[in-house]
């Protein structure tokens, strides 16, 4: 009777939630930077990764993750270059506390190249150079996660966001203008969820859900926009069981997300990871319903207390992208 519950708590929650995102859909959103996966090991099995999230970097895809920590400290550090210059440096740290459950601590910073900045006027040109500048943004959170039962699994974060876009002059009522920084922060709220209904016949089976950057409405001047708010269904399970073999040291997770995000129609993340032994990994994945991102790929290799992930990410007319990460756990 108590996982009948649980299910329909998590299917009631699965047609709300979706609408609730959905209500505020707006054509854009703002604060793009915090849309942007980090992870080596999500992005190389194309970010399928609410429900295989099992250590440090769970914090950036649903923090319900945590609570299947294999140690009592996980740490976690990314980088990557991303497109148009941009580069992205991210990090989380993760204490299991036995009963009490488990924290955590991120940080996410992109670093933007330097733009040259213009002011419309009322010249031929109808403009001028203001000189150059360098947008700035940061992300910093916590997050706490805790087991319920040893089937269901639930995580929060609460977030600080900020971004600069430089200063421009900001015309007010009649010929008076003033300059502006163009600095806008907010706190946003990630929730996630993870159920293991722990089948006989099927016991790798694992589904829960996730929401990211649930927050109010941001302000630059008299812009007001939106967070990008990502809603996802995923679930995951080891091809081994599917198949009914007997296998030693070894795995194949599939996992699969539906995404519902606020600025764009629905997506579909699917992904592969097969390892041998806890050592080495190599996996594959393809994100359906992107303009130029597509196909990825990576590995994993893990020695003692120390982890190397790498990732490729596959984006059209734009430059691929490769992501790295490091991980320490004991």
């Amino acid at each position: 009777m108590k996982n009948v519950k649980i299910i329909l708590c998590l299917l009631l929650l699965a047609f709300v939630l979706p609408q609730t995102v959905s209500a505020q859909k707006v054509a854009q959103s703002g604060f793009k930077f915090l849309d942007v996966n980090v992870g080596g090991r999500a992005s190389g099995m194309g970010d399928a990764y609410t429900i295989l999230g099992n250590g440090a970097d769970a914090v950036f895809y649903n923090p319900a993750g945590l609570t299947q920590m294999q140690n009592k400290f996980d740490l976690n550090f990314s980088y990557f270059n991303f497109i148009a210059d941009i580069s992205y440096i991210s990090g989380a740290a993760a204490w299991d506390l036995g009963t009490i459950g488990t924290v955590a601590a991120q940080f996410m910073a992109p670093s933007y190249p330097e733009m040259q900045g213009t002011e419309i006027v009322d010249t031929d040109e109808g403009f001028i150079d203001t000189g150059l500048f360098s947008p700035k943004a940061l992300v910093v959170g916590v997050s706490y996660a805790k087991s319920l039962t040893d089937k269901f699994h639930i995580g929060a974060t609460v977030k600080y966001a900020s971004q600069e876009l430089g200063s421009s002059r900001f015309a007010r009522e009649g010929d008076d203008s003033e300059w502006s920084a163009n600095r806008a922060n907010t706190v946003a709220v990630d929730f996630g969820t993870l159920f293991y209904p722990k089948f006989g016949w099927l016991p790798s089976f694992a589904f829960g859900m996730s929401v990211r950057n649930f927050s109010q409405a941001v302000k630059y001047e008299i812009t007001e926009f939106e967070l990008p708010v990502r809603y996802t269904l995923g679930f995951k399970v080891d091809v081994f069981d599917l198949l009914g073999e007997i296998r030693d040291n070894m795995c194949m997770n599939l996992a699969v997300d539906a995404i519902h995000p606020r600025d764009h129609h629905e997506r579909v993340h699917v992904g592969a990871e097969f390892t041998y032994a806890d050592l080495f990994s190599v996996r594959g994945g393809y994100k359906f319903k992107y303009d130029e991102e597509g196909l990825t790929f990576g590995f994993g290799v893990k020695k003692g207390p120390v982890r190397i992930d790498y990732a490729y990410t596959n984006f059209g007319v734009f430059d691929n992208v490769s992501r790295f990460s490091m991980g320490l756990c004991f």
